[in-house]
């Protein structure tokens, strides 16, 4: 099991050379291409590359659960990563209601060092735009644990922009909060509809749709017969 101090220590050496230039949906499943350039040991002139396609997801079904749950196709260490990411990340991983899953495409071994071969790919990402391509750097031995805390954080940096998209579909409303807008939308129909008649029976329209009608009638028999 890693302890702390060695968990930290190799998630310094992660590195995000490129990261995705868009961040993830709010509303069903995101995938983003993967590149993980590490090691190889006992070789200095040589890197491996693993492709694939890493995805968060929300569950159908939210259950109580443990981190290890949330990830699959991460390898037979996952459980451990993730545990020793619950610890690192704290309340904001157990509060991320997502699913994360690998689907590891290919592996090979390129004979250049890490660091050329990093320079070559990344010059390739920003030629092919890189809108959902991720290029990581790692160390061998733990590119899963590399790319559950990229996921991890890719997520969580999403989530403020996701919030504020979930708002503007009014998810986060009350029944008052959609009554009043309700209420503000037909004020503001009223206003439009005293200058420009033509809108009158779209005023109409909302007043029945929104069950409000007997509320404003007189405001509309007005405009109707002034």
């Amino acid at each position: 099991m890693l302890n702390r101090r060695q968990l930290e220590g190799y998630l310094k050496k992660i590195q995000v050379v490129r990261a995705p230039k868009r961040r993830l949906a709010t509303f069903g499943a995101s995938r983003i291409d993967y590149q993980i350039v590490t090691d190889v040991t006992g070789f200095f002139d040589r890197s491996r590359l693993r492709t694939g396609i890493v995805a968060a997801e929300r569950p159908q079904i939210i259950l109580a659960r443990s981190a290890a749950d949330q990830f699959e196709g991460f390898g037979p260490d996952s459980g451990r990563y993730a545990d020793a990411l619950a610890g690192h990340f704290g309340e904001a991983l157990r509060g991320l209601e997502y699913n994360f899953r690998n689907e590891t495409a290919s592996s090979r071994v390129e004979l250049q060092a890490p660091d050329i071969y990093l320079k070559m790919l990344a010059d390739r990402v920003d030629a092919e735009g890189g809108y959902h391509t991720v290029l990581l750097s790692a160390t061998d031995k733990f590119w899963e644990l590399a790319l559950m805390k990229f996921i991890v954080e890719e997520t969580l940096a999403s989530f403020s922009s996701n919030v504020r998209e979930l708002k503007e579909h009014g998810l986060f409303d009350t029944d008052e909060d959609r009554l009043q807008a309700r209420h503000d939308e037909i004020r503001r129909l009223l206003r439009e509809a005293r200058v420009s008649k033509e809108l009158i029976p779209a005023l109409g329209a909302k007043l029945k749709e929104y069950g409000l009608f007997d509320m404003y009638q007189d405001d509309f028999f007005r405009l109707v017969n002034p």
